[in-house]
Order: C-alpha cells, then structure tokens, then sequence
C-alpha cells in the first residue's frame, strides 16, 4: 500500500472513498476529513454532507490490521 500524500488532481473520481487534506478549518490548522469524488466536481464526507474547503491532497485508505484471535 502506498501512503503517501498525493496531489488531489490525482484522486480517483469514481466514489472511492479516501483521505484528504482540506486547507484549514475555522482556527486556521489543517483539517483531514475522510471523503469520496462526486458528481459536479464536489467531494463528499461519509454522511453525503458537501465538503466546503477544497481538499489539497489525498491518500488511499489503509487496510485495518488483522484481529488478534477475538
């Protein structure tokens, strides 16, 4: 898997969710948010709310680690 921070324009845009670094939230730090590429060039958080602040870069999701025997 690769981790690393990619240029959004490389994001897919088939509704994949994904990892992204908006520019800033109201206190002016970074924000991350997980997301998907939607219809009208508009990305979207899990809830289908519209994500406002355009993201800058992207990351896949990773996979979760495998339980332990539980």
């Amino acid at each position: 898997m690769n981790d690393e921070w990619k240029p959004i324009e490389t994001a897919p845009k088939d509704g994949t969710p994904v990892i992204l670094v908006c520019r800033f939230n109201v206190l002016g730090q970074k924000c991350y948010e997980f997301g998907r590429y939607g219809r009208g060039d508009t990305w979207y958080r899990q809830d289908n709310t519209v994500i406002v602040k355009p993201a800058t870069h992207w990351m896949a999701i990773p996979t979760p680690p495998e339980t332990g025997g539980e």
